[in-house]
């Protein structure tokens, strides 16, 4: 049945293209994808006693929940969350074409 599967699947994966193009619309119309960086930031933040990071779940929940948001949407909240500078500016700095997370390092194990 393993065999089976992995064929399943190796035949699937072919029939795929990545069309660039359309990966980048879709980072763009996608704004929410900077919840996760945000949250962690608030998380850690928090744990370090900077005042206004509470519930950075469910605050970020009520911006984005059911709805699509933009980047100005998105800066918004970060400037008025209180981070320290040097945070607010790499937040207000980041996109959803130049957040990656841990992407680059699970390709690069992938490929390894």
């Amino acid at each position: 049945h393993s065999v089976l599967a992995l064929d399943n699947v190796a035949r699937g994966l072919a029939g795929l293209d990545a069309v660039p193009e359309r990966m980048a619309a879709d980072l763009e119309a996608n704004w929410e994808v900077l919840g996760e960086p945000i949250q962690s930031a608030m998380r850690a933040l928090g744990a370090q006693g900077v005042p206004g990071m509470e519930e950075p779940y469910e605050r970020l929940k009520e911006l984005t929940r059911g709805r699509r948001v933009g980047g100005d949407e998105v800066r918004e909240f970060v400037r008025g969350l209180g981070l320290p500078a040097d945070v607010e500016e790499r937040f207000v700095a980041l996109t959803p074409q130049t957040y990656t997370a841990l992407s680059s390092r699970l390709v690069d194990e992938y490929l390894a």
